[in-house]
């Protein structure tokens, strides 16, 4: 059983789907920081608006709760962050390495007999191009 070590297969195609993937968790992750900022900043102006004196213990209590929700907020999107950039090369292996496989088939054939049909591996997608491609080389070759 081989392991397969290539995963980038298509840089143009899987670096551009990593970018937007990354892109998106990190456009998500600002969202979210800055509703939390917004959350406090109005949980200190209404504290204040009570009468509450600006050294009051509550305000430390929010800037303390404000900093650990930062940090919580910065490690798990760091994490997500790396999933995601690993699912994403993954996953458009499963697209990029189908279509990379018929492209070298059909380099591999232009010049010579096709000595064996079209095949994709079983967890990638467009498993029914192979079935078609190979289904018109037959009737192809039954008509000579």
């Amino acid at each position: 059983m081989s392991l397969r070590k290539t995963y980038i297969v298509n840089p143009k195609f899987q670096l551009s789907f990593l970018l937007w993937t990354v892109g998106f968790v990190l456009f998500m992750t600002l969202v979210i920081q800055v509703s939390h900022v917004w959350f406090f900043y109005q949980l200190r102006h209404q504290a204040a608006a009570a009468g509450l004196p600006p050294n009051h213990v509550f305000f430390q209590f929010i800037h303390d709760r404000e900093m650990g929700l930062f940090w919580v907020t910065v490690v798990s999107s760091g994490i997500i962050v790396l999933l995601s950039a690993t699912w994403s090369v993954f996953w458009s292996h499963r697209i990029a390495g189908p279509l990379y496989r018929l492209k070298k088939h059909l380099e591999e054939t232009a010049d010579a007999e096709v000595k064996k049909p079209l095949q994709f591996r079983k967890k990638d997608y467009f498993l029914e191009i192979p079935v078609a491609y190979n289904l018109q080389f037959q009737q192809r070759k039954d008509k000579d």
